[in-house]
């Protein structure tokens, strides 16, 4: 059951299995130059919109997003959910599911 979404969270077994794969995958050169990549990627991210909608495309929750920001989804019914972090141009959308 999904009680809280931990957005920019990750364990240190998610952090050892993607760093395998991504030294197996470009090489220990190229790690530098992806990681300043995925920094920047990130910092496009910081002090935007986080939105939450229904699948009646409603909206039900909505803050600046930090980067670190924890939603509690205790008083949301059960159902099917989208999470949208939007900053200008760029956004990212995800589905949840509610239990």
């Amino acid at each position: 059951m999904f009680e809280s979404i931990l957005l920019g969270v990750i364990g240190p077994n998610q952090i050892l299995i993607i760093a395998v794969v991504i030294v197996l995958l470009f090489g220990a050169r190229k790690i530098p130059q992806l990681m300043k990549g995925i920094g920047q990627g990130i910092k496009e991210f910081k002090n935007a919109q986080l939105l939450i909608f229904n699948n009646l495309g409603e909206k039900i929750y909505s803050c600046t997003y930090d980067g670190t920001k924890t939603v509690n989804c205790k008083t949301f019914s059960k159902g099917i959910y989208f999470v949208r972090i939007a900053n200008g141009e760029r956004q990212l959308t995800k589905k949840l599911v509610v239990e």
